[in-house]
């Protein structure tokens, strides 16, 4: 594939944490996430197991190859003894970020479901990020993804983070190094 243009594929993702807290909120009160890299049941009921015995009420997103959790605030040190179980079911997922938007047009975006102890009543982040899973899924969601994500009101609740995806392995390599990746790993130039 040689000198063939290839263009960067944007996505979007939120952080754990709001930029505006302080370093101890950020270490000992984030917002749990998680992330199962396959579409496996009985991993993800052990998932799920995980934020009930902690009491972490939690919005799952289903993705093609397997979920995003998004749970709500909670004390690590109490998080950490549920984590433990599961940790092994991705034990490379860093837990700090998700990515909110697809990497494909063709990929799998199913609606997200928020299961709580008290179901009917939806914290205001839990309908911003729903709402822009939902419009994700509908690809109604402008191509501008800052211009989305506002509109949607995710910056008052989550750091938001817009990164770059290689079009070909979809790994994220950082802006820095993807004309290098490009071209040693797929022989190909940035358009």
């Amino acid at each position: 594939m040689s000198q063939e243009q290839l263009k960067i594929i944007w996505v979007c993702g939120i952080n754990d944490f709001h930029p505006s807290w302080t370093p101890e909120e950020i270490r000992t009160r984030p917002y749990i996430f998680n992330e199962l890299d396959t579409t496996d049941q009985d991993a993800h009921k052990m998932v799920l197991q995980a934020y009930a015995d902690a009491k972490i009420d939690v919005l799952v997103h289903p993705l093609n190859h397997g979920y995003h959790y998004f749970g709500e605030r909670s004390d690590v040190k109490e998080w950490k003894q549920h984590y433990l179980k599961i940790r092994h079911l991705n034990p490379k997922y860093p837990g700090h970020t998700l990515r909110i938007t697809r990497k494909t047009p063709e990929e799998r975006y199913d609606v997200s479901q928020w299961i709580s102890k008290t179901p009917e009543i939806r914290p205001n982040w839990v309908k911003a990020l729903s709402w822009f899973i939902t419009k994700e899924s509908r690809h109604e969601n402008s191509t501008y993804l800052q211009e989305a994500t506002k509109r949607v009101g995710l910056e008052k609740y989550f750091g938001v983070v817009r990164y770059g995806l290689c079009p070909l392995c979809k790994k994220n390599w950082g802006v820095s190094s993807f004309e290098n990746h490009i071209a040693t790993k797929h022989g190909g130039t940035l358009a």
